[in-house]
């Protein structure tokens, strides 16, 4: 499947994209932009997970707190900020471990 991006945020936009190409899942740039998208599908009269699966970015733990169920990506940001570090040093950056997925009840099950 080709992915189809969604520049507006704005509930009649996201609404409209997923019924226009029939989506069933949606990424988010980050967390908080998971939860406006989530309340718009809402209001348009969609089901999250049911009808469409949010997955944001961040997973803060302030946003863990206020959204618990959102099903997210933690970037290792202390690895980030290490080989950030040790570039602007001339240094070669090190490992960097990759996200972690943190599931939450924003994401459909697989069907198959």
């Amino acid at each position: 499947l080709e992915p189809v991006v969604v520049a507006r945020s704005e509930g009649d936009a996201v609404v409209a994209a997923v019924r226009a190409h029939r989506a069933t899942a949606l990424f988010c740039h980050n967390d908080w932009l998971a939860l406006t998208v989530i309340r718009a599908l809402e209001a348009g009269g969609l089901s999250v997970p049911g009808d469409v699966s949010v997955l944001g970015v961040d997973a803060s733990p302030t946003f863990t707190a206020i959204y618990p169920g959102l099903a997210s990506f933690a970037y290792p940001f202390a690895d980030l900020a290490r080989a950030t570090a040790r570039i602007l040093a001339g240094e070669e950056p090190g490992p960097i471990r990759p996200c972690e997925a943190i599931a939450g009840g924003t994401i459909a099950p697989h069907a198959g």
